[in-house]
């Protein structure tokens, strides 16, 4: 078995062990307040540099339990989500399959698409999770034309602080994987050109928000006004001056032509 092989058995693993208490994240009003902040804050990015605010298809990649389906309604007609976890998809078909929303199970670097013509692409924390981001990018390369927008929210190296965060709960948090990477602003931009996209914008995104995103932080009383302040304040900020502090980045990419 290769070493990509052994790391994504491992995080199905995982995945499939925490898929209950990781749909709690979504469940919890305070959690899933700033995890459908980044969401919002993605698709108002594609507003702002591609002049576009409804979609026809959206195909979420690593989809987890479905829940930005939920976050993302009235941004499209169609949603498909994929994850290799089948405990993540029983759970999303569950609480989020309906007539215009569906849930396949697979993995991304060999899936064969039934549908290959989506208006969007997106990802969030998928990347850093992937042992070869190129093999999946040449598969939907295969597979989709060039006018499918790919927008991607991925964690990034910027902040020390931040890391040593990360780092620290990697060896503390046994619901966490240890295999995940973390990406810099030029590996990124790197790793797509090389595979033949083309970066078409780039944002450093969440400064207060993302604890609030990842640990259902109690009690609701208290933390409920918190997280609205902390939304605020990572609006402003992403707005008027975003910068390389963040936890996150989003960006957009196409197929070049």
């Amino acid at each position: 078995m290769k070493d990509t092989d052994i790391v994504e058995a491992n995080d199905q693993i995982l995945f499939n062990r925490i898929a209950r208490k990781y749909a709690e994240k979504d469940q919890y009003i305070v959690s899933s307040k700033a995890r459908e902040f980044q969401l919002i804050s993605l698709v108002k990015f594609i507003e702002k540099k591609l002049n576009i605010n409804h979609f026809r298809d959206v195909l979420e990649l690593g989809c987890g339990v479905g829940a930005n389906s939920k976050y993302l309604k009235g941004y499209y007609d169609h949603y498909i989500g994929i994850d290799y976890s089948e405990e993540f998809i029983k759970l999303a078909n569950n609480l989020h399959a309906n007539n215009n929303t569906e849930f396949l199970c697979g993995n991304l670097k060999d899936y064969t698409f039934h549908k290959n013509a989506f208006d969007l692409v997106i990802g969030v924390g998928i990347l850093h999770h992937l042992p070869n981001i190129g093999i999946v990018l040449q598969n939907l390369k295969k597979q989709f034309n060039k006018d499918v927008i790919y927008g991607f929210i991925e964690v990034q190296s910027g902040n020390p602080a931040i890391q040593l965060l990360r780092n620290l709960r990697k060896r503390t948090d046994h619901d966490y994987s240890e295999d995940q990477n973390i990406f810099s602003r030029k590996f990124i931009y790197e790793t797509f050109q090389n595979e033949g996209f083309e970066i078409r914008g780039f944002l450093f995104q969440g400064y207060f928000t993302p604890p609030f995103a990842q640990v259902k932080l109690k009690p609701e009383s208290i933390m409920l006004p918190l997280v609205k302040m902390a939304i605020a304040s990572d609006r402003f900020i992403q707005s008027k001056c975003p910068n390389f502090l963040s936890w996150n980045m989003i960006f957009l990419t196409q197929i070049k032509e």
